[in-house]
């Protein structure tokens, strides 16, 4: 009777545009007591536009965005549509640092696209801290900061809200500043959030957590949210993920909509409860 129960609950999921990797995910979820979330394109639809083009010097402007078609991040997206018209700045080498940014070098000098205290390493820092914020540094020196706007995905309340009601505790972590993370944080009702993470510190996040005696779901999208994908009990990731986070997670929702994820643990639990009757 057990795996009848399974594969009622699975094709159940799928017929919500859920699909299951894993046949011991099931069982996970229904235990957790936590849900972590990525922000950006996990709470919000990881569309970022860029606010503030039209007060950066559009010489630099226009380096970052060439050194931003190096990369999938949607922040390197949103600067992308700003490179060379008619063609690229000549650089020696561009690598791509995951949780970091962009490094680029040529004509003597070394360029970075991305966390401002990695990009910025010769620059005094403000505001946002040494970890928070997006900047172009040439040789270590900030040449240009950029401001993001990323919209919610619809039914992001409405999710958290049930898996609230579920008796499912809510955090999100992030590698976005503390700003950013608080103005989303109390549109979606969440009360309990991380900013400026490292991929490495979601992954440490998840491990205190579990440590602590909880189940903790994670639910996460980025290039950035594969370790922490990993390491949680139970994980769940978009359709729209990377390749490389949809083979990590034990969940993949094939819609737009996060309410995905509370009926995936309804299913889960009501399946868990069938199981033990049986």
């Amino acid at each position: 009777a057990v795996p009848i129960v399974q594969v009622v609950a699975a094709r159940r999921l799928f017929e919500n545009g859920i699909m299951v990797k894993d046949g011991s995910a099931m069982e996970r979820l229904a235990t957790i007591d936590t849900a972590v979330f990525d922000k950006t394109g996990t709470l919000t639809l990881g569309q970022p536009r860029l606010v503030n083009a039209s007060s950066i010097d559009p010489a630099m402007l226009a380096v970052a965005g060439d050194m931003a078609t190096h990369s999938r991040h949607p922040f390197s997206k949103a600067i992308a549509g700003f490179a060379h018209p008619g063609g690229q700045y000549k650089f020696d080498a561009v690598t791509e640092h995951p949780g970091f940014g962009i490094e680029a070098t040529g004509a003597g000098s070394t360029w970075r696209l991305g966390r401002r205290g990695w990009a910025g390493w010769r620059a005094r820092t403000g505001g946002e801290g040494k970890h928070g914020g997006t900047v172009l540094t040439k040789d270590g020196f900030i040449v240009a900061t950029f401001d993001f706007e990323d919209a919610l995905r619809a039914d992001a309340k409405a999710a958290i809200g049930q898996l609230s009601h579920a008796g499912v505790s809510v955090e999100m972590l992030s590698g976005d500043t503390a700003g950013a993370c608080g103005e989303v944080a109390e549109m979606l009702g969440v009360k309990d959030f991380v900013p400026c993470l490292l991929p490495s510190g979601k992954v440490e996040r998840i491990e205190t957590l579990a440590k602590d005696g909880h189940k903790v779901l994670m639910v996460g999208d980025g290039l950035n949210d594969t370790p922490a994908l990993s390491a949680a009990h139970v994980s769940i990731a978009p359709a729209t993920a990377a390749d490389i986070g949809r083979n990590a997670a034990d969940f993949v929702f094939l819609r737009e909509s996060l309410l995905a994820v509370p009926l995936a643990l309804d299913v889960s639990r009501k399946a868990g409860h069938l199981i033990r009757q049986n």
